[in-house]
C-alpha cells in the first residue's frame, strides 16, 4: 500500500473515533451544541432520522452531565436528551432513561431552582403525568400539577411550560383549562435562544387543540 494512502486511511479512522468522542470546549459552547442538536433532531427530522440523531447525541449528553456536575443548565440539557430517548423507546425499556433524566433534573433544581426559567420543573411535571404510577414507575398527578405550576410561576412566558400544563389538564378532563394553557403557549413569543423548541411545542399545541375541536 502506498504510504500516503495508508496515512489517509489512518486519519479517516481517527476522525471516525473522534466523531463519537465528546470534545469539550467550554460550558456555554457544549450546552449550546447539545441544545441545537437536540432541537434539530426533535422538531426538524423524520422519525427515523430523529431516533438516529438522539442515539448519536446520548454519549455527549452523558459526558456533559459528568463533565459539569455542578451546572444546572448542563444537567438540564443532559436530562432533556435522555428524556427524549425514553419517549422514542416507550414502554418499560424507557424507564432507565427516565429515571436518569429525573435524577439530573432534580439535582439541577437543587443547584439552581430557577435554572433555564423553570425548565427542569416543567419536564419533571411532564414525567410525572406521562409515566405509570407505582409499582411500575413514579407517576403521580398531584406532583405533576405542582411541578408544572411551579414552572409557570418561575417563568410565565415559557411556551413549553404552558404546553405541558395544557396537555396535562386535557388528560385530567379539564378542557377549559387545557384550551387556556395551550392557547397561551401558542400566543407567547418564542424565546430567541429556543426558537426551534418553542415553535415545535406551539405546533404540538395546535394539534392538540385541533383534536379537541374534532372531539366536540
Amino acid at each position: 500500500m502506498h504510504p500516503s494512502l495508508k496515512k489517509s486511511i489512518i486519519m479517516l479512522g481517527m476522525a471516525a473515533c473522534f466523531a463519537h468522542t465528546p470534545v469539550f470546549a467550554d460550558e456555554a459552547s457544549d450546552i449550546d451544541y447539545v441544545n441545537k442538536a437536540w432541537a434539530k433532531a426533535r422538531f426538524q427530522e423524520s422519525e427515523a432520522q430523529q431516533s438516529h440523531d438522539i442515539d448519536a447525541l446520548l454519549p455527549k449528553a452523558e459526558a456533559l452531565a459528568k463533565h459539569y456536575p455542578n451546572s444546572a443548565n448542563a444537567l438540564i440539557w443532559a436530562a432533556t436528551v435522555y428524556g427524549d430517548k425514553a419517549r422514542i423507546l416507550g414502554g418499560l425499556s424507557a424507564l432507565p432513561y427516565i429515571k436518569t433524566a429525573k435524577a439530573w433534573y432534580e439535582h439541577a433544581i437543587k443547584i439552581d431552582p430557577h435554572g433555564m426559567g423553570g425548565h427542569a420543573q416543567a419536564l419533571l411535571g411532564a414525567f410525572y403525568y406521562k409515566v405509570p404510577g407505582w409499582p411500575i414507575a413514579f407517576g403521580d398527578d398531584e406532583k405533576a400539577r405542582a411541578y408544572l405550576e411551579a414552572a409557570i410561576k418561575i417563568d410565565p412566558n415559557n411556551p413549553e411550560a404552558h404546553y405541558f400544563y395544557g396537555d396535562f389538564l386535557r388528560l385530567q378532563g379539564d378542557e377549559k383549562g387545557a384550551r387556556r394553557e395551550l392557547s397561551k403557549a401558542i400566543s407567547l413569543p418564542s424565546r430567541p435562544d429556543q426558537l426551534v423548541r418553542d415553535n415545535g411545542r406551539k405546533q404540538e399545541a395546535k394539534m392538540i387543540l385541533q383534536e379537541m375541536k374534532e372531539e366536540d
